[in-house]
């Protein structure tokens, strides 16, 4: 998760430099709700394991893969 959170915060700096402030703005408030639905999405999945000893695997996975899909769209803003 760390590397994808790296890659993620990379990538925000670059939007923030790259876009208006009307665009920066609108993707501004879309990666708040994305980050409430990451952890939202994460905390389901380790609370499908009951406090089981995968609990905290499917945590830290579940955020690194939505987090990696989310680099890939902002890369796709970047490009565009």
């Amino acid at each position: 998760f760390k590397l994808a959170d790296d890659l993620l915060n990379n990538l925000w700096i670059l939007i923030k430099y790259n876009t208006d402030e009307a665009e920066f703005e609108k993707i501004l408030n879309e990666q708040r709700e994305w980050l409430k639905q990451r952890d939202q999405k994460a905390d389901e999945a380790a609370d499908s394991w009951e406090g089981g000893s995968f609990a905290p695997v499917d945590f830290a996975d579940t955020k690194a893969e939505m987090t990696m899909e989310r680099c890939k769209e902002l890369a796709d803003i970047l490009t565009d």
